[in-house]
């Protein structure tokens, strides 16, 4: 997808603020997160990433988080996680609110999709948001869930 084309079609509520950080996606980095992690990434988030990188998204009138490109997301990862909570299924830091909110891409009970958390990212307070990235930016699912909370 052309970026041009990606921004056109972002929801209405959406502004992507600015880009901060090189958009490529280095195999071997990739490689060591995907291990790190013992999943492999799904391709939709992989390609936006090489899309965007790092960035702000602003949620209408004064919400906004930012996406993490692979090593943001690496990093939020070996902080929060790396063994610390084994209980969680499978899960990707994708943004945070720079607050206590975090995105995750996980599956919870069959159920794969963007959720978000608050403070401690524990299973229990998983709130679903969208079924995909793709729904939550460009058809706005989850938009106005999270800018409430």
């Amino acid at each position: 997808m052309v970026i041009q084309n990606i921004i056109e079609q972002l929801h209405r509520n959406i502004l992507l603020e600015t880009q901060y950080s090189d958009t490529s996606t280095n195999p071997t980095q990739l490689d060591e997160y995907e291990a790190l992690l013992k999943i492999k990434i799904p391709q939709w988030y992989l390609s936006f990433l090489e899309t965007f990188g790092y960035i702000q998204c602003i949620i209408g009138e004064g919400s906004s988080f930012f996406l993490f490109d692979i090593n943001e997301s690496k990093g939020y990862y070996q902080d929060h996680y790396d063994e610390k909570y084994d209980d969680l299924d499978f899960r990707i830091p994708i943004g945070t609110d720079l607050g206590d909110r975090a995105l995750f891409y996980s599956e919870r009970d069959g159920e794969p999709g963007i959720y978000v958390s608050y403070g401690i990212p524990d299973a229990e307070y998983f709130i679903f948001l969208a079924p995909n990235l793709e729904n939550f930016l460009f058809n706005g699912i989850g938009l106005e869930k999270f800018a409430k909370m």
